[in-house]
């Protein structure tokens, strides 16, 4: 799980507030100077640090509208399933799972062999850190350079050689066990 709904406390039961993440505590952690006082942080406050709009659907909302939503706001990467209470979280991975596990539906037949040079993805070029470089750097970097968290887990060098990778946001697996990533 890397989300999960937030419910209002004073609201109707059920009803939202928001959706925190990985990526909420990533952020919120790296601005914090007191690391202590960050582990008894309200998640609201841990709330405050995203930029992502919350965003409701229904069942009913077709796969082309979800992602429609997602693609619009560029900062959205999970829309809120509501009926009269919270019932599901849609994310973009949801979605890319549903196309590959389709992909042979006739439907789907025009994106199949679509190269990535021809569909235009992975144009952006990656901000990259140096394998010395802080853990609180490395955070400090992606929250100015406004990196998708959930995305950077690519541990680059100057020259753009794949160091590792930080999967999970678990410890580095690095491709030389005798560099480490240096503590806070």
């Amino acid at each position: 799980m890397q989300s999960a709904p937030v419910v209002s406390d004073n609201g109707p039961p059920g009803s939202w507030v928001g959706i925190i993440g990985y990526h909420n505590f990533l952020k919120s952690f790296g601005r914090d100077v007191d690391k202590k006082a960050f582990l008894k942080s309200t998640l609201k406050r841990v709330a405050e640090f995203s930029n992502e709009p919350n965003l409701g659907v229904n069942d009913q909302t077709t796969l082309l509208d979800c992602s429609s939503m997602l693609r619009a706001r560029g900062t959205v990467h999970r829309l809120i399933v509501t009926g009269h209470n919270v019932t599901h979280i849609i994310s973009q991975s949801d979605i890319v799972r549903y196309v590959h596990e389709h992909i042979n539906d006739p439907a789907l037949e025009p994106i199949r062999n679509i190269t990535i040079a021809a569909s235009g993805l992975g144009q952006r070029k990656p901000t990259t850190l140096s394998s010395s470089d802080t853990v609180y750097h490395a955070l400090t970097t992606m929250i100015q350079e406004k990196v998708n968290l959930n995305s950077f887990r690519h541990l680059l060098d100057h020259t753009n050689i794949l160091l590792g990778e930080m999967p999970g946001y678990n410890r580095p697996k690095l491709r030389n066990p005798r560099r480490e990533f240096q503590r806070i």
